[in-house]
């Protein structure tokens, strides 16, 4: 939310008790949200409503420690078909009274641990099961600002963006008068965090700081130290601020420089890997800076001294908000807070650009695409674009996003000049009479899940099913406005070559064949490549007949191939027909006698082995000229009938006598899909 005008603790208070008389004056049940009523199912044919089902009032004080029924929190969403409410650990802000104005705000995450901030302080919550978050610690012991939190290893970072009173006290001490900055803590104890630092950034500090506002952390292992990108969103502070912090001594810290941005910096984002780059969102566009961590941290253009690239102005943009990356860094996500975050600039009458995010080339500036917020909110609900991050999936660009009142976004920007709502979670209004300010602070994806900071229920847990974001590489920890790697965009399936078994190959039975294939992706790599046996195996020769052998390869980017063959297992001794019959000759015999057809397969394999529907006889040309062989062994006149013995099957074919003076051919297929034929003509 937008520090537009800096409010000491008692205005915020007054805020809250206003909010909470124009809730005793006119607010009205939740509504439905107009693009999921009947007439605008051809639009959402996916919308499902969920009625309201007696969960608790979204103004009732229930901060518990043990994690709460998600139906409670979410009995007046409407969201998509994939997306699934799973946990919810109520930290519900009251319309009136005490604590009505200390919100929750923004999230970052550590293994099992989620850490939520709030204007009282930060919760520790234990995520170890999404389904069921267990509040660890709800710590209000330093109230001061809207709390943005950084997290690495046992360190917990607060951001403090108001000047405190000479009363203002964090972990029991006074912070001192006109105090802004950071907050440092150790939570290696998450029931008992121990105030490390507390490092002033204010008028009378050097270098001249405006407070933090939010917070953006940078490590530099290499050299043991984290870095801070602060933003104070203050036009007094164009820039951002850099503050060391020793990772083995983090009392050592320091406000080191600011980064100039020409502009106030409202959040500041940050991509390293191979891409390395910042950028600060604030005022009427964006700054982007480049680093590199490869040389001294404090040289010109090092990571604790970024140099600003370009300032890119946006019209109709005066609040800068947030940014993200694409992983590959060819993408800029750029959002901003008409409004500050306490207005409706979501309704189907808010103009365009209040409604659109921006996207952009981060090497140029120059504008690629831009989505308009597909959900227009009514008159009484807060809405903005406000905090959000692209999942990590090579598999294409999605963003997940948290827009107050507007509930959760999900949006494949794969084609940023076509982008499109996959996936959304949206609250009835708070109210339908007046505006309360309430709804999404934050939205970010974390190892698999969703995670939803609501401004006045809590923190709420999600589940997205969509072949986009399945397949995202797992995280063991998220600043969500830091991107620690970067890695390339595959839209493209893996490769897979079946050299054996041979596509239409013929091979004996039990005979011995090894199964050779190659799985290939260039991009993202092979994470997977399973055939019907494991390469090298022997494929089956078992049973004559015809095969399949199948290979499935699966890349990390999570696209699937699969290459079927088909090969034919042979009765590997069925050469041909043996004597009286010619293979190469045409046969003469007298039509009306039975001739035996004779040939082996190299032992007994019962009588069922040939092809329903063969023999059969196929009329062909009599040709003048043909080389002709007499069959002089004829057998007894009866029915056509197989036999086997003496090591070989002899198959009695009875001709027609009416067959005399024409010529046909005899085919005789087997099980094994093998076809012998032999020439006959009938005198």
């Amino acid at each position: 939310m937008t520090n537009a005008v800096r409010r000491p603790p008692a205005l915020l208070l007054l805020v809250g008790l206003v909010a909470a008389l124009l809730l005793l004056l006119g607010a009205g049940s939740a509504a439905a949200h107009p693009e999921c009523e009947e007439d605008t199912k051809t639009q959402l044919p996916e919308c499902e409503h969920h009625e309201d089902e007696g969960g608790m009032e979204v103004g009732e004080d229930t901060t518990t420690p043990a994690s709460s029924p998600v139906g409670d929190a979410v009995s007046t969403y409407t969201w998509s078909p994939n997306m699934h409410p799973v946990g919810f650990s109520a930290r519900n802000v009251p319309f009136s009274g005490t604590g009505s104005s200390l919100y929750n705000s923004d999230l970052a995450f550590w293994g099992a641990y989620a850490y939520q901030g709030t204007y009282a302080g930060f919760r520790i919550l234990d995520i170890s099961n999404p389904a069921d978050p267990i509040q660890l610690l709800n710590y209000t012991g330093c109230a001061g600002g809207q709390g943005d939190v950084l997290v690495w290893q046992n360190l917990l970072i607060r951001s403090w963006d108001a000047p405190a009173a000479s009363s203002a006290t964090c972990a029991g001490a006074l912070v001192g008068t006109g105090f802004e900055g950071l907050h440092i803590f150790d939570v290696s104890n998450p029931a008992a965090p121990v105030l490390l630092k507390a490092i002033r950034m204010a008028s009378n500090t050097v270098p001249v700081g405006c407070g933090s506002h939010t917070a953006t952390l940078v490590p530099d292992l290499d050299r043991g130290n984290l870095y801070v990108y602060n933003s104070a969103s203050s036009t007094s502070c164009t820039g951002i601020d850099i503050v060391r912090v020793p990772i083995a001594n983090p009392t050592d810290a320091v406000f080191l420089r600011r980064a100039p941005a020409l502009r106030a910096c409202h959040d500041t984002s940050v991509i390293l890997g191979g891409v390395n780059l910042a950028v600060c969102a604030g005022g009427n566009g964006f700054s982007t800076f480049g680093f590199d961590p490869s040389i001294p941290a404090d040289d010109p253009g090092g990571i604790a001294n970024p140099t600003r690239m370009y300032s890119r102005p946006i019209t109709g943009v005066s609040i800068g908000h947030s940014a993200s990356f694409t992983y590959d860094g060819k993408v800029l996500v750029y959002g901003h807070e008409p409004g500050g975050g306490g207005q409706a600039q979501c309704q189907a009458t808010s103009s365009t650009v209040n409604r659109t995010i921006f996207f952009f080339d981060p090497q140029t500036g120059d504008q690629v695409g831009s989505f308009l917020h597909p959900r227009p909110q009514t008159s009484t609900e807060n809405c903005t674009w406000h905090n959000f991050n692209v999942v990590p999936t090579m598999k294409g660009y999605v963003f997940v996003s948290g827009n107050y009142q507007a509930g959760i976004s999900v949006v494949d920007f794969t084609d940023p000049a076509n982008a499109r709502q996959i996936a959304f979670a949206d609250p009835a209004p708070l109210s339908t009479s007046s505006l309360i300010v309430g709804g999404d602070w934050s939205t970010y994806w974390y190892d698999g899940h969703i995670y939803e900071s609501d401004i006045r229920r809590g923190l709420i847990v999600w589940k997205l099913d969509d072949v986009l974001t399945n397949a995202a590489k797992r995280e063991a920890f998220s600043n969500p406005q830091t991107q620690l790697t970067s890695f390339p965009l595959d839209v493209d399936p893996p490769t897979v070559q079946i050299a054996r078994p041979l596509d239409g190959g013929s091979y004996g039975l039990g005979e011995l064949v090894t199964a050779q294939y190659v799985c290939a992706d260039a991009v993202s790599g092979v994470a997977s490549c399973v055939g019907t046996v494991p390469n090298g195996a022997l494929v089956d020769t078992s049973s004559v007949g015809t095969k399949s052998f199948s290979v499935t390869a699966r890349d990390v980017a999570g696209h699937e191939t699969t290459v079927t063959v088909t090969y034919e297992v042979v009765w590997n001794q069925y050469a041909g027909f043996f004597s009286p019959i010619s293979n190469t000759a045409v046969n003469v015999v007298r039509a009306g006698s039975a001739v035996p057809v004779k040939f082996t397969l190299g032992g007994s394999y019962g009588l069922g082995i040939i092809a329903a529907g063969y023999p059969r006889v196929v009329p062909a040309p009599c040709e003048s000229g043909a080389a002709e062989g007499a069959v002089t062994q004829t057998s007894t006149a009866g029915q056509s009938s197989l036999q086997f013995g003496d090591g070989q099957y002899t198959y009695v074919w009875k001709t027609d006598a009416a067959w005399a003076g024409t010529c046909a051919t005899l085919e005789l297929k087997l099980l094994d899909n093998t076809v012998k034929k032999a020439s006959f003509r009938f005198r």
